[in-house]
């Protein structure tokens, strides 16, 4: 699994974002974060490769792409469209 998406799961779990999600569409979830991650502009891929901190706002950026990413998987998603948010 590339770095990006190994993150990007990371920082989603850190953040709570799976836990509502219902464990028979755990699997799609982070298949969806990991594809999702793929799509991350360039610069912050290579932010997470190769800094040895990541800034603030690249946090910001990958729970935001990992909370949009699992919003699908959420009970009653089609209703709300929401997902929890926490900061870094």
């Amino acid at each position: 699994m590339p770095v990006p998406a190994q993150i990007a799961i990371l920082m989603a779990l850190k953040s709570r974002l799976f836990e509502p999600v219902t464990l028979d569409r755990m699997t799609q979830a982070q298949r969806a974060v990991q594809e999702a991650a793929a799509g991350m502009p360039v610069d912050l891929a290579t932010r997470l490769v190769s800094a040895d901190k990541l800034r603030e706002e690249d946090q910001v950026a990958i729970i935001e792409l990992a909370r949009k990413a699992i919003v699908p998987f959420l009970p009653h998603a089609e209703a709300s469209k929401t997902a929890p948010t926490e900061a870094p």
